[in-house]
């Protein structure tokens, strides 16, 4: 089924998978040292918030 399609996606294309993931890591690192990564949950938060969800999930 769907899991199986999924598994053979990812198990095709590991390489560029790992190096998405890798890339999203290092893109969170330098959010996190620069303080950005904060306001950018704020920001998520008022503005879920705003929409009536409640985003003390994040």
């Amino acid at each position: 089924g769907r899991a199986l399609r999924v598994s053979d996606f990812a198990r095709r294309h590991a390489g560029t998978v790992m190096k998405i993931g890798g890339g999203f890591l290092v893109l969170i690192g330098v959010l996190l040292v620069t303080g950005a990564w904060d306001l950018s949950m704020n920001w998520l938060r008022a503005w879920l918030a705003s929409a009536g969800l409640d985003g003390s999930i994040l």
